[in-house]
């Protein structure tokens, strides 16, 4: 009876939740309840196209752990241990791309659930609780604040959904001795989300330890088993960790620190517990609702006589450890594993909505003992507190949300009263109170979802739709067009991802995994490339970077550059093709090791420079235009210059005001634009002659192709300032020599490999070197994890600077290949099933053969 009834919780724990959030997205009108979808900042820009990517892969039309798709083809590794590898993810493989948004939305709902089956489960059998009660707090923990506004980071969730498995692990160890639970948690957790993971892990040594101190158990061996299921767990999942870790030493740089906790306080951390308690998503405070039942019960935990002091002290110091690394940057970088978050600075903050919870269970589960006035005490003392927040005027905390938090804690307040003087009704009031909860949770999680929505916009499906059903008609064009190798980028994206959805070789990428060694040399050519290198756009790219990295076809509203010529159109939407590009290898005329980029060099004079290197000869395609002049319109207010070239500029409040570039173009020529400033909107948008360049809507951070100009034609450029201060260096304006770089790409494709060959995760081609020794050199973004054979035998590769790989060829003809399989991925498979044998033999052991061995011995 017992069982079923367990089963019957559980069942209803991931149901209720899933349901309640599920209404949430009606009411937002997600699709097919609507026209919405849960495509918002990273699940816009990130989550949906390595989706996407990855049904191309259950399909076998992709590799896992390397992608063409983006950043030029890149160790996919760390994206799929970061964003993909979620048990939930194989789900994805039921869509197709066109409904992909579909799946999201389902991952989500069964993402929730799950948080309040496991919450069930750890409440059920480490704590002791049962029916009505475990459903409030396992509903009161799976739409916790963190759960909702975060689910746009739908990866993070695993966290949430493995700590009480975990926790659980930590409880069946120390009580029964047994290691197969936590070994099995801690597995699932470091294969789903390596990242959170270390979160939870530091967050279960403090519970372990607390639990030991609680008990006052400190067996050696039961220590030394926690660390042998750490170990256990970690060679399990060593064939994902290990070649993760080896890119992210490869392709991280360490940036300078820009952002602190600022001035948070306990005031501010104790108003995010409040009622629909929302500041911002990018660098606000922590999100820390769970639910009035906990508040109630969190301060009778406290002044519970029969829960001991010990446990009281240990609780305390892990919550208030928890608060004080979000006051402390250093400890929160701790926490993050040491690299500076870029938004949502707090993103351990669930565990203490989850401290908060397990005192809440602790003192509910003597509910029985207290009397009214207790309740009423412990309403007066949370109600006074929150109260006291309206003293700060906190912007964040509106009164009608106060009132209502106020209001919730003084009805379970009322309940818990009720049943002291009417412990008849206890059925009819955990009934109640089960759908106050509801009401509660599924409250707040609306007024989350509508602040999110008013602070980035909820996208309608049909931006991803329609997006993808234009563009694959261009990319599906350009593949009956050329059968042979290219890269094809788009000047109208919907995000730097879209080449993992529409399935084109492209340049652009974003993720935490972007190889920056790569980025960064781009950057210094030109190119976008924002967020610590991370953000990687095609923004910036020129003739010559497009001819240099093989990108033969760019989507667009207009000609991206001089001489390219369409080749298809749709909707409104051309296909370009450049005449210019060049293969994906080609022999350079220097050795290339040396080359370098100086400080003093600006983008324009760095192209010239790397072109010079590969023609083996002064090479000037980019000219300076001098004569540039600054005009302030009403309400710009320019500064002094300074030394270093920097100059500040500063606006009316409220009021438009824009600066004015002009010159006089000295010759017929396609004309460049870069500028180097801080303080441009993300929105900011270049116009040229008071006509808005539609293709360029991102930041100023690269450089832009203005078009051809004639000889003494005065061209004018003005950007609109967006903030009130901006900081910027006076424009460089350059002349293009279309006609000497085609000729000098003709000489390059001469010297380029031919009959290339490609497939998942790899290309090959014929090289010849007419005499002596040459360096082949490659648009492929250098890699540990990239082999290179030249006529059958494995030969060393070299980069220059670090970014592309390059290959020394002796006289004659060569057949080179490039086979890629990531670093560390061998030998993690190894450690791996070395695990995996050492764990099976435990297990055989633990289970048969010591079982045979005392009953021998009963004999």
């Amino acid at each position: 009876m017992d069982k079923k009834r367990n089963m019957g919780t559980y069942l209803l724990a991931s149901v209720m939740p899933g349901v309640l959030l599920l209404s949430v997205y009606i009411a937002l009108g997600v699709y097919p309840f609507g026209q919405r979808s849960l495509l918002i900042t990273d699940m816009s820009q990130l989550y949906v196209d390595f989706y996407s990517y990855l049904i191309d892969v259950f399909h076998g039309q992709k590799a896992l752990f390397f992608s063409w798709e983006g950043g030029l083809g890149m160790n996919m590794t760390g994206v799929v241990s970061f964003y993909l590898a979620s048990p939930f993810s194989f789900l994805i493989a039921f869509f197709d791309k066109q409904s992909v948004t579909e799946g999201i939305l389902l991952i989500t709902i069964l993402k929730t659930a799950a948080c309040g089956l496991t919450f069930s489960i750890y409440t059920r059998k480490a704590l002791h609780l049962c029916a009505a009660p475990n459903l409030c707090f396992s509903i009161a923990y799976s739409l916790m604040s963190y759960v909702i506004v975060y689910a746009l980071n739908i990866m993070w969730l695993d966290g949430v959904i493995f700590l009480p498995l975990v926790l659980l692990g930590l409880h069946r160890l120390q009580d029964k001795g047994s290691m197969l639970l936590l070994t099995i948690a801690y597995t699932l957790l470091f294969i789903a989300q390596f990242y959170i993971a270390y979160m939870v892990g530091i967050f279960s040594l403090l519970y372990f330890a607390g639990l030991c101190v609680v008990e006052k158990r400190f067996s050696l061996r039961t220590i030394g088993k926690f660390f042998v299921s750490v170990v256990l767990a970690a060679g399990l999942s060593a064939f994902l960790w290990l070649p993760t870790y080896e890119q992210l030493a490869y392709v991280y740089l360490p940036e300078p620190q820009s952002f602190s906790t600022g001035d948070v306080t306990f005031s501010k951390i104790f108003s995010k517990t409040l009622f629909g308690s929302y500041d911002s998503l990018t660098y606000g405070l922590p999100n820390l609702y769970c639910g009035m039942l906990t508040m109630l019960f969190v301060p009778l935990y406290f002044f519970n006589r029969r829960i001991s002091l010990r446990e009281k002290i240990v609780s305390a110091v892990i919550s208030l450890l928890l608060c004080v690394s979000m006051m402390v940057w250093r400890l929160n970088l701790l926490w993050h594993g040491g690299d500076e978050p870029t938004w949502f600075p707090y993103r351990f903050s669930f565990l203490l909505t989850f401290c908060g919870l397990f005192m809440a269970i602790r003192a509910f589960r003597y509910h029985k003992e207290y009397l009214p006035r207790a309740y009423g005490l412990s309403v007066l003392f949370s109600a006074l507190l929150m109260g006291g927040l309206w003293c700060f005027h906190y912007e964040w905390v509106a009164f009608e949300n106060l009132l209502a938090s106020i209001l919730l804690l003084l009805l379970y307040g009322f309940f818990m009263m009720v049943s002291c003087f009417r412990p008849q009704l206890k059925n009819v009031l955990a009934v109640f109170a089960l759908l106050s909860v509801c009401f509660e949770m599924g409250m707040n999680g609306g007024n989350l979802v509508d602040s999110l929505d008013s602070q980035f916009g909820y996208e309608d499906r049909s931006t991803y739709t329609e997006n993808y059903n234009r563009k694959e008609a261009l990319v599906q064009q350009a593949c009956r067009l050329d059968s042979g190798w290219y890269r094809l980028e788009d000047k109208t994206r919907r995000n730097a991802n879209d080449a993992f959805s529409l399935g084109y070789h492209g340049l652009a990428h974003y993720s935490s995994f972007t190889n920056r060694n790569m980025s960064s040399f781009l950057s210094r050519l030109g190119v976008s490339a924002r967020v610590q290198g991370r953000f990687l756009r095609y923004s910036g790219s020129s003739n010559v970077i497009d001819s240099l990295l093989g990108i033969r076809y760019v989507i667009g509203r207009r000609a991206p550059h001089q001489d390219y010529v369409p080749a298809a159109e749709i909707d409104g939407f051309r296909l370009y093709e450049n005449p210019d590009a060049l293969p994906a290898a080609f022999l350079s005329s220097t050795d290339l090791g040396g080359f370098h980029i100086a400080q003093d060099e600006n983008v324009f004079e760095a192209q010239n420079h790397l072109m010079s290197a590969l023609l083996g000869e002064e090479k000037e395609y980019f000219t300076a235009v001098d004569g540039v002049e600054m005009t302030p319109s009403r309400y710009a207010y320019p500064g002094q210059w300074f030394s270093d070239g920097w100059c500040t500029v500063t606006k009316m409040e409220g009021e438009e005001a824009y600066l004015e570039f002009s010159l006089v173009n000295d010759k017929d020529q396609e004309i460049y634009f870069y500028m180097t400033s801080s303080g441009f909107a993300d929105n900011n948008y270049l116009f040229l002659d008071g006509r808005i360049l539609e293709d360029e809507k991102h930041p100023l951070t690269g450089a832009v192709d203005l078009g051809w100009f004639e000889e003494g034609e005065t061209i004018k450029v003005q950007m609109y300032l967006n903030g009130d201060l901006t900081y910027l260096q006076m424009p460089l304006f350059y002349g293009f020599d279309a006609e000497a770089f085609h000729q000098d790409c003709d000489a390059l494709k001469a010297r380029g490999m031919t009959e290339i060959t490609q497939d998942l995760t790899g290309l090959s081609g014929t090289v010849e070197v007419e005499e002596g020794e040459a360096v082949l050199f490659t648009s492929l973004p250098a890699d540990p994890g990239w082999t290179v054979w030249v006529d059958g035998e494995q030969t060393p590769w070299n980069t220059v600077s670090d970014a592309f790989l390059t290959v020394r060829l002796s006289k004659g003809s060569h057949r080179v290949s490039f086979t890629f399989c990531p670093a560390g991925l061998r030998e993690g498979l190894l450690i791996t099933a070395a695990s995996g044998a050492v764990g099976s033999l435990g297990v055989f052991w633990f289970r048969f053969l010591r079982s045979r061995v005392k009953s021998n011995g009963r004999r």
